[in-house]
């Protein structure tokens, strides 16, 4: 079956868990930002890509020289004496440069580290959307059937209502009669009382838990939202999710994995950088007055530049040291997450074997409860029971009932949140 969708009464149903979560993953505004944060990491490794491939400029210039650059250079040079000097003067004041100019990196040990650790982010941001995701589902889980068992619930009280407004005719009946202690008939009628304001209580805890599913799947508040799913459960053993497989975990140990990378990167960082530069340009250069003079010319060059870095004020090894310090905490954060995961998951089976081994114990009780209760009221119709008697039996029923609800509905909760990943 699949979800209802009545946007025309704003009414939403859903009839599935997997519904609720399909829903989730669309709408809820965090997961939505976890995806826009993957394509944000994905563009940003793309950038650093960017950075080893080569470039190409078009630049262009225009100079003028209030003073042209010149030195002074033996006379001989000129045919002259050579033990004289001459000024020489290089260019002309007004000079106009444009030119293409190629970069190309060939060796950068640096960067293709960092290219690897941008990898590594990327991966990590997408298990971070995963690990919201679980929390969402898990948090999504535990609402959902708290509102089934919440349902459940109001209906056993309808139950409770029928049987106090079958007990009130029958004492208000003995009162007419005179058959029946005023204080009996009293305490008749605030049990009736309180049965009523249980149902204020179940209805309350319906409509609060209903609100913040609602604001889970940032639906609007005065959005009429129905689940028309009930409480099952199989009490199989269930082949749970291990904890190395949780998205939680394997955030944590890619963050192990770029603090690596990291020291890699700084151990790196101080190598010799080799890069492949050539340019073309073109010159035009004039000097204005009565006798101008113009002169234009072409150029180009290829070469290589060989960055080695000898000394940066201590530069290299503080990041190295930095990318260590790193690398101890990304450790023991990975060890505290699985030992928390591993406790989460613990205390979930320890709870749900609970469940399942009250399971039919309570499902008994509430057929012998069940039992005494119909010969309670059939005994009071014949006058052959006590007030006192019958209460005590009826609110027997009453807990008996409630307890294997909550303990159904913990239940299948727990199972979930073991399997649900998988």
């Amino acid at each position: 079956m699949g979800m209802v969708v009545e946007r025309g009464w704003s009414q939403i149903t859903f009839t599935s868990l997997q519904q609720v979560l399909d829903f989730s993953d669309k709408s809820n505004r965090q997961l939505q930002q976890d995806k826009l944060d993957e394509q944000v990491s994905t563009r940003d490794q793309d950038l650093l890509k960017s950075t080893l491939s080569p470039k190409v400029n078009f630049y262009s210039t225009a100079d003028y020289y209030p003073i042209i650059p010149s030195q002074v250079i033996p006379d001989i040079f000129n045919g002259g004496n050579g033990e004289k000097f001459r000024k020489v003067q290089f260019g002309l004041p007004i000079n106009f440069t444009t030119g293409v100019e190629l970069t190309m990196p060939i060796i950068n040990f640096e960067k293709w580290e960092t290219l690897k650790k941008a990898a590594l982010q990327t991966e990590g941001v997408k298990w971070k959307t995963e690990t919201d995701k679980e929390r969402l589902h898990n948090q999504l889980t535990d609402l959902y059937y708290k509102i089934l068992v919440a349902k459940e619930f109001l209906q056993l009280n309808k139950e409770n209502e029928r049987v106090t407004t079958e007990l009130l005719q029958l004492m208000e009946l003995r009162m007419k009669e005179g058959t029946v202690n005023p204080s009996d008939y009293n305490r008749a009628k605030n049990l009736s009382l309180d049965i009523q304001t249980a149902s204020i209580e179940y209805e309350k805890a319906y409509n609060s838990y209903l609100n913040a599913f609602k604001s889970f799947l940032f639906l609007p508040a005065d959005d009429d939202v129905q689940i028309s799913d009930s409480l099952t459960l199989s009490m199989n053993v269930p082949q749970t999710v291990s904890v190395e497989q949780r998205p939680a975990l394997k955030q944590a140990a890619v963050m192990v994995r770029m603090a690596e990378q990291s020291i890699r990167e700084a151990q790196k960082a101080s190598l010799p950088k080799l890069y492949l530069n050539s340019r073309y340009y073109y010159q035009f250069g004039i000097k204005p007055g009565a006798h101008s003079q113009t002169v234009q010319f072409d150029a180009s060059t290829i070469g290589l530049r060989l960055d080695f870095p000898l000394f940066q004020g201590g530069y290299y090894r503080t990041s190295q040291q930095k990318a260590k310090l790193q690398l101890q905490s990304a450790k023991l954060n990975e060890e505290g997450v699985k030992e928390n995961l591993s406790k989460e998951q613990r205390d979930w089976w320890i709870a749900l074997t609970a469940a399942q081994k009250k399971a039919s114990i309570l499902q008994q009780k509430v057929h012998v409860t069940a039992d005494n209760l119909r010969i309670a009221q059939l005994s009071m119709k014949e006058g052959v029971m006590e007030y006192d008697e019958f209460s005590n039996i009826f609110m027997e029923d009453i807990k008996a009932r409630i307890d294997r609800v909550q303990n159904l509905g913990d239940a299948t909760i727990y199972q979930l949140l073991l399997t649900q990943n998988k």
